[in-house]
C-alpha cells in the first residue's frame, strides 16, 4: 500500500491515498476529562476538507479518558469517531512510545526482519527524528506568513517508501554509526525547534527564511554530508554527542551572517571571492587558554578520525562562534614544544595521507565578525 502521511496543517494529520485523504486525524493532549470542552475542537475537526472526499473517516485523539466517547455529529454532519487505541479511545502521552514500540516490533516481525529491543529503538528514533524535521521545517516556512501552514504541510508530505525505509535500517550495537547519526540527527531536530521557537519573537521575515532554507537544507542531507555537518558540531569535543548548546552556537552563526550559507548536498558552508570555503561550527575558543584547550583537542580528534582531517581539507576557514582568528595546529605547536614536521610525521606513521595533513594543519578558526567582512557580507 502506497500513501502519504500529511504531518502538522490545520487538521494535524492526514493519510492520503492517490491525492484523497481517506482519513484525517485532529489531537488534542489537553488535562480535561470533560467533552465540553473539546467541543470546539471536535466542530473543527467536522469541518476538515481539504483533500477530502465522502469515504474519508475523520477520527479525534485524546490523552484523557472522556466522560463521553460516543461519535460527534458536527453542523455540517459530518461525523468525527474517538480514535481507539487497542479498544480504548484515547491514550495517555506517557503510553504513546511503548504503543509505537510495539506497532514497530510487530511489523518487523511480519515482514521477516530483524528484531531486538535495540533495532526497535533504532527505528523508533529514526522515525522520530524525520517526522520532526517535517514538523519543524513546516513551522519555519510559516512563521511570519512565508507560507500557510496548510500549504507547507500539503507539499512537504512523508512518503509511506521513505517509512519502509527507515524501518528497513540496519545496525549492529549502540556505538554503530547508523544508530548514533540518528540520535544526532534528533538532537538536531529538537535543538532547532526550540530554537525557531525562540527566534519566531525577535527574527524579521529575510533572517526567518533564511534559517527556514538552511533547516530544509539539512533534513535533506545524505548520511555522509549529515556526518560531515555532525562532526562539526562536535570540534574539538571529547564526545559525538550533540548538545543543543552546540546546535544554538551553529545556527547563531548563520543568523548573524546576512549572507545565505551554500548547500549542494554538503553541510551549510560559504563561499569567498577568492574561492576560500568557510565552514560554520560550533566552536566557542574567545580566550587564549580556550584556544590552545581546543587545539590540543582537535589534535586527539585528528587522530582517531580521519574523516575530520578531510573535513579541514575541504574547508580552510571554520567559522566559530566565539573566537578571534587562530591556527590549532600553530597553538598546538608552540604550547608541545613539538615542530609541524615532526607532528606531520607522526601522523604519516599512523597511516594518514601526508598531502591532506599538511592542508589540514593549514585550517584556521576565524569569529563570526571577521568572516563578514572576508565574505564582503
Amino acid at each position: 500500500m502506497s500513501f502519504e502521511l500529511q504531518i502538522d496543517s490545520i487538521d494535524d494529520f492526514s493519510i492520503i491515498e492517490n491525492g484523497i485523504a481517506v482519513s484525517t486525524h485532529q489531537v488534542k493532549a489537553l488535562a480535561d476529562d470533560k467533552r465540553a470542552a473539546y467541543k470546539e475542537a471536535l466542530e473543527k475537526a467536522a469541518s476538515t476538507y481539504m483533500l477530502c472526499d465522502k469515504t474519508t473517516k475523520r477520527y479525534f485523539h485524546t490523552s484523557v479518558r472522556l466522560d463521553d466517547a460516543s461519535d460527534f455529529v458536527g453542523s455540517n454532519g459530518n461525523v468525527v469517531k474517538f480514535y481507539t487505541y487497542d479498544g480504548l479511545p484515547y491514550c495517555y502521552l506517557q503510553d504513546v512510545e511503548e504503543k509505537t514500540k510495539s506497532k514497530i516490533e510487530t511489523y518487523l516481525v511480519s515482514e521477516k526482519l530483524p528484531c531486538s529491543d535495540f533495532l526497535v529503538n533504532l527505528k523508533f528514533e529514526a522515525l522520530q527524528s524525520h517526522i520532526a524535521a517535517q514538523v519543524i521545517y513546516i513551522h519555519a516556512c510559516n512563521q511570519d506568513g512565508l507560507m500557510s501552514a496548510a500549504e507547507a504541510a500539503f507539499t512537504q508530505t512523508l512518503k509511506s517508501e521513505k517509512i519502509v525505509e527507515l524501518l528497513s535500517l540496519t545496525a549492529t550495537h549502540e556505538d554503530d554509526i547508523v544508530y548514533k547519526m540518528f540520535q544526532a540527527r534528533m538532537a538536531v531536530c529538537k535543538s532547532l525547534y526550540g530554537y525557531t521557537n525562540t527566534m519566531e519573537k525577535t527574527a524579521d521575515r529575510t533572517v526567518i527564511q533564511k534559517v527556514a532554507n538552511v533547516y530544509d537544507q539539512i533534513k535533506e542531507l545524505r548520511d555522509t554530508p549529515f556526518i560531515w555537518l555532525w562532526k562539526s558540531l562536535c570540534f574539538g569535543s571529547s564526545t559525538m554527542v550533540v548538545s543543543e548548546n552546540s546546535v544554538y552556537d551553529y545556527v547563531d552563526v548563520i543568523y548573524d551572517i546576512d549572507k545565505a550559507p551554500l548547500s549542494e548536498q554538503k553541510p551549510p558552508y560559504y563561499r569567498c571571492s577568492a574561492g576560500d570555503f568557510y565552514l560554520p561550527t560550533a566552536i566557542s575558543a574567545d580566550n587564549v587558554r580556550r584556544e590552545h584547550r581546543f587545539a590540543e583537542d582537535l589534535m586527539e580528534q585528528l587522530k582517531s578520525d580521519p574523516e575530520l582531517i578531510d573535513i579541514l581539507v575541504e574547508y580552510q576557514w571554520l567559522i566559530a562562534a566565539r573566537a578571534n582568528i587562530f591556527s590549532p595546529a600553530e597553538r598546538f605547536f608552540a604550547a608541545t614544544g613539538a615542530s609541524r614536521d615532526a607532528v606531520e610525521d607522526e601522523f604519516s606513521l599512523m597511516g594518514k595521507d601526508r598531502n591532506k595533513i599538511t592542508k589540514a594543519f593549514d585550517a584556521k578558526i576565524i569569529s563570526k565578525e571577521e568572516a563578514r567582512v572576508k565574505l564582503n557580507d
